[in-house]
């Protein structure tokens, strides 16, 4: 039996369990790996190699010594003899490698790192013609119906990455065409590139579609996957929902798919471990060929810089761990700008669950595409609220290529009343970042942020949850939110369930509608309509809505004659982190 355990970097259950300490081979339990890791060219030993097992750059069961030396215990895990462990050697300015091992006592397993500048392989992976199997293409190849595709791109899928209370994360498409639509969803292991299985359906305009890898039994466990959608025959948007843990170890996190990308991508803000919050950055190949990624580092207070280059292969994805990352410095909050030479989506995990934390939390973000000078919108940002405490704190890059100061304004809710807020700001170097609170009294607000090119991202955090989203500049009449839930649950008389309010910010617009499809059999259950100021924020809870249903789950569309935004928040006060955000995905052009 091969045994792939791979644990994320937010896993308690896991990370509890090792021995996390350089130690000698002479202490080797029944069940042991123990080696030297060297540089392949000069021979000598690499100390502070991070080595994880299964999926790299997740978590590092342990660190090479000042000798190059290593021991993982395996007895901890309950491992048995003859199974199959798969090791991986990570390091800065190496080539990160695997090596595979049969492990029946105290095995010695020594590895040799290549020094960055090799180009990757290309080559395709082997056909079978058996149809899928892991490390295989298809052939043949799925039946694609005749007409125009469309693709969207996941840069991180996981199957119960982990363990089974390990990260799982099923996904949500929704057809923003006018007419039915033919999915294939392609799923490609992050260790080798490998394609390793395909899945499809048939969606209906405006409807959604849903894919759980925890329940394809044709994925494997504890495993991490880069995922392109084709849809043949309507444009389709997605949303990923990742969720490890039980219980007050829950931790809940959201992104978006990303159906172009960008050759370059900001991060407004990336954690190496800064008050115990790690940002590791997941960078998908959206083009056609094998690309260079180039990330450049500023970090918030501007004295420090650093430059870190990975490789990808066309619909694959690189990572990047601040943790393994010598350029970075331990402790530092940095802004990041990622360029390429083919287009790129970048997706960034936040998290502050290292072992011993108390109150696990963490959410996604997708980078930021932004050219030109325009106004940025965040339609949440809160201040000691919900009896909790949510207070957002807002850090803002300047995309541009000039210092500029940004004109930033909070506005309240609306039926609050009140007026705008000048927000104290200043000025920001090119690639830089600055991190603000809300200066206002405590309540809920919308934020502009104006006066030049910027990328922003919002929190809002307690001291047992946290939600992250970015700023856009991508107003539009008519917005597609794929997953809206009222009171989503498979267990009602303990659990309060996923009810996820709309958050609607005008941009020019004076009124809007909703429309909520039922997931169950598509049908259009109601339309309501909204009244909007501009700038201003109005809040949509499921919960409150005339003629849904608890327990149910809607595709939303929201249109409106004049430009929006909108985001989603997603909450379930079952306990642990179980708050999410993910934003609405605009129609650019008829």
């Amino acid at each position: 039996m091969f045994r792939r355990i791979s644990s994320a970097v937010a896993s308690l259950t896991l990370a509890a369990a090792f021995s996390l300490t350089a130690t000698s081979p002479a202490q080797a339990a029944a069940l042991s790996i123990s080696g030297k890791v060297t540089d392949a060219s000069t021979k000598s030993a690499i100390s502070g190699v991070c080595i994880t097992v299964g999926v790299p750059g997740q978590f590092c069961w342990t660190t090479t010594s000042a000798t190059g030396d290593f021991f993982i215990d395996l007895a901890a895990q309950s491992a048995q003899p003859g199974q199959q462990w798969e090791l991986f050697f990570i390091k800065g300015g190496y080539t990160t490698t695997s090596q595979k091992i049969t492990v029946n006592g105290a095995e010695t397993m020594d590895a040799q790192l290549v020094p960055n500048g090799q180009p990757i392989s290309t080559a395709p992976p082997p056909s079978c013609n058996n149809g899928f199997v892991p490390g295989c293409s298809l052939n043949p190849p799925p039946t694609t119906p005749p007409g125009p595709t469309f693709t969207v791109y996941l840069p991180n899928i996981t199957r119960t990455l982990g363990g089974p209370s390990g990260w799982h994360t099923p996904f949500i498409v929704q057809n923003i065409g006018t007419t039915s639509t033919s999915l294939t969803l392609d799923f490609f292991r992050f260790s080798d590139g490998a394609k390793v299985a395909s899945h499809g359906g048939v969606v209906q305009p405006g409807r959604s579609f849903v894919d759980s890898p925890r329940d394809e039994a044709d994925l494997p466990d504890n495993t991490q996957f880069s995922v392109v959608i084709t849809s043949a025959g309507a444009p389709v948007v997605a949303v990923v929902n990742e969720h490890q843990g039980p219980g007050a170890g829950n931790e809940a996190l959201s992104y978006s798919g990303v159906s172009s990308g960008a050759t370059t991508v900001y991060l407004p803000l990336v954690s190496d471990m800064a008050s115990g919050w790690l940002t590791t950055m997941i960078m998908q190949n959206v083009g056609t060929t094998a690309t260079t990624i180039t990330a450049s580092f500023v970090s918030l207070d501007g004295s420090k810089t650093a430059t870190i280059t990975k490789m990808a292969d066309a619909g694959r994805s690189a990572f990047i761990d601040p943790r393994v990352e010598a350029a970075l410095v331990a402790g530092t909050e940095y802004s990041a700008t990622v360029t390429a030479t083919q287009p790129i989506a970048v997706v960034a995990n936040n998290h502050n669950d290292l072992p011993g934390t108390v109150a696990p939390r963490g959410d996604s973000y997708n980078g930021v595409v932004v050219s030109t000078p325009s106004t940025a919108y965040l339609p949440y940002i809160t201040k000691n609220t919900d009896g909790v405490g949510r207070t957002s704190r807002v850090i803002v890059q300047n995309a541009g290529s000039t210092s500029i100061t940004p004109t930033l304004t909070l506005y309240p809710f609306s039926g609050v009343g009140g007026v705008p807020i000048p927000q104290t700001s200043q000025s920001v170097a090119p690639g830089g970042s600055f991190a603000f609170t809300p200066q206002a009294p405590d309540g809920e607000y919308s934020l502009t942020i104006s006066g030049g090119t910027f990328a922003a991202v919002a929190t809002a955090t307690t001291g047992s949850t946290a939600m992250y989203y970015t700023s856009t500049t991508q107003t539009a009449g008519k917005i597609f939110l794929p997953n809206v839930t009222r009171k989503l649950t498979q267990n009602p008389a303990a659990d309060p369930g996923w009810n996820t309010p709309i958050l609607v910010q005008s941009a020019t617009a004076t009124a809007a509608t909703l429309k909520w499809f039922r997931f169950s059999d598509g049908s259009l259950v109601t339309t309501q309509t909204l009244t909007l100021s501009p700038n201003v924020t109005v809040r949509v809870d499921p919960a409150t809505v005339t003629g849904l249903s608890d327990n149910s789950q809607y595709a939303v569309v929201l249109e409106s004659p004049d430009t929006v935004v909108a985001i989603v928040t997603e909450l379930n006060l079952v306990g642990g982190d179980d708050a999410m955000i993910y934003k609405g995905f605009p129609v650019l052009t008829p």
